[in-house]
């Protein structure tokens, strides 16, 4: 298939080198070396993926190049005839195959010790996006997702994956999510997110000694959900393996915040929202992992997730309460 590939390259974008497959969840996607030792990322939709979606991730990455923002994003290169995606046939199967910008950098999944200065890279970054992302529109972004924070509901049916103690406690998730969280969600402001900062899609650079973030890619989880989701979804994989979550929440949405003013009513559910995150990988995951048992990319998440969904269960009302005031402290005193 690879040989395919690059006489399909070589056809519509006039590039020549050698592919190497990259991690991914359901799409093929490969690092294309070229003859020039310049770097390209290969993008093949899973067949399933309709068109319109990617024609989203297109435009959304198009307005950012637009929006000059002082991150790194991918830029879609355009076919010889001036289009942004192909069709590329391989036996029976046609994929929608595009051809985007490498962003150079380590991914912050390698960092092994993040700090202060790292945590509030990653505030301005996913601050950056939202705020580049504000006045972007589409009608695919308004779609049924199940990796949309507000509609946990969608993969409720995937707890048939667990069972014991794992699958008491997701059962409490969903509840107080339906009871609790739901209705609050509904109250806030909307817009397209970017829905995926997570530890695996952030490209880091170094300053002053310390590894920061520096860029962000994949922009397949697009959709128009209240803001905050953005903040919630970072933070959840941000928080993986440390041990003061409450520090580093903090610094993070420190620096978020002197990007995006969110409102009081936003921060006071945005310890509850990474709780959704949790468990909606949780649910996703079992189910992708029961379709393709191969893919262990798939599974990458689940320990951590497991760790911090009982750690942040640990909390109780008297300290989120304490913690949610003093967010709001630090927003009035930002503005």
């Amino acid at each position: 298939m690879e040989e395919s590939i690059l006489k399909h390259l070589a056809q519509y974008y006039s590039l020549n080198g050698k592919l190497k497959p990259l991690d991914s969840y359901i799409d093929k996607n490969y690092l294309l070396l070229t003859n020039e030792n310049k770097r390209f990322v290969v993008k093949l939709a899973n067949p399933k993926t309709e068109l319109e979606k990617i024609i989203l991730e297109n435009s959304a990455m198009q307005h950012l190049v637009r929006k000059s923002l002082p991150i790194s994003t991918p830029e879609v290169i355009n076919t010889i005839n001036g289009d942004d995606y192909t069709y590329f046939k391989s036996g029976e199967t046609q994929w929608t195959l595009r051809v985007l910008t490498w962003l150079d950098g380590d991914l912050y999944y390698q960092i092994s010790n993040p700090d202060e200065n790292t945590h509030r890279s990653l505030g301005k970054l996913v601050g950056q996006m939202t705020w580049g992302l504000s006045q972007f529109q589409s009608p695919a972004a308004t779609r049924s997702f199940k990796w949309d924070l507000a509609q946990l509901e969608l993969v409720a049916t995937d707890i048939q994956f667990y069972d014991g103690e794992k699958k008491r406690l997701l059962e409490e998730q969903l509840e107080h999510f339906v009871s609790d969280t739901k209705p609050i969600l509904a109250s806030l402001p909307k817009q397209v997110i970017h829905n995926d900062c997570n530890d695996y899609n952030i490209v880091m650079s170094t300053e002053n000694g310390s590894p920061v973030c520096s860029g962000v890619f994949d922009f397949g989880d697009l959709v128009y959900t209240q803001r905050v989701c953005d903040l919630a979804v970072a933070l959840t994989y941000a928080l993986f393996n440390q041990e003061n979550i409450l520090k580093v929440t903090a610094d993070i949405t420190e620096s978020y915040l002197s990007i995006v003013k969110l409102t009081t009513k936003e921060l006071k559910i945005l310890l509850d929202l990474v709780q959704v995150r949790l468990t909606q990988s949780l649910l996703n995951s079992a189910e992708s992992y029961y379709r393709d048992p191969i893919n262990q990319y798939i599974l990458v998440s689940q320990k951590p997730a497991w760790e911090l969904l009982i750690k942040l269960n640990r909390l109780s009302s008297k300290e989120k309460l304490e913690f949610h005031n003093k967010l709001i402290d630090r927003l009035h005193e930002q503005n």
